[in-house]
């Protein structure tokens, strides 16, 4: 009598638990590598929304946009960065720099009266450092401003005049920097 072989189709335990170890061993290092990518292109989105920023105070020191504290339509308009605490590397101002009563601007960012608007940075990014003199000296304090009729930019890092700016973003990992570059002539360029 001859006997009949069954047989079984499917996986063993073994096989099984081994394509399981693959999948994630695999889903690990997508997952880890993907929040490294995110982080980067967070940095990167903010270094960009800096540099529109730049440009919309260019195109309102150019056309000259009223400034609704006085109503006047004259004054120049500036972006204020300060790296002096780790509370104001978290934010930038934009301002309009009105005529005081000497009827001089100083180009200066000066407080409250001349702010129009306060930007917070989130999830921990922040300015990592200032610079002038393409990159190479750092400064506590950096002031854009541009006034009609030209589009060129006056910077100012610690009340000295320079012909460029840096500013340098660090993501919450330590790892992620980015910088923007301001021209004298204008030009803004995002690293």
């Amino acid at each position: 009598m001859m006997r009949k072989r069954t047989r079984s189709a499917g996986f063993t335990l073994i096989e099984l638990l081994a394509v399981l170890g693959v999948i994630v061993l695999v889903s690990t290092i997508i997952f880890a590598n993907n929040s490294r990518f995110g982080g980067k292109m967070v940095l990167e989105n903010l270094a960009y929304e800096i540099a529109l920023t730049i440009r919309q105070v260019q195109s309102y020191g150019i056309s000259v946009i009223r400034f609704e504290k006085t109503g006047a339509f004259e004054g120049a308009y500036g972006i204020y960065f300060n790296a002096n605490t780790n509370a104001s590397k978290k934010s930038y101002v934009i301002f309009a720099d009105r005529k005081p009563q000497s009827g001089l601007r100083d180009g200066k960012y000066g407080g409250a009266s001349e702010r129009i608007q306060l930007v917070n940075f989130n999830s921990g990014y922040q300015v990592n450092a200032l610079y002038v003199n393409d990159c190479a000296v750092k400064v506590n304090v950096l002031q854009i401003t541009f006034e009609r009729p030209s589009p060129n930019a006056v910077i100012l890092g610690d009340g000295a005049l320079f012909d460029d700016a840096c500013i340098e973003l660090k993501s919450p990992r330590r790892d992620f920097t980015a910088r923007v570059h301001v021209y004298r002539s204008g030009q803004i360029a995002v690293e």
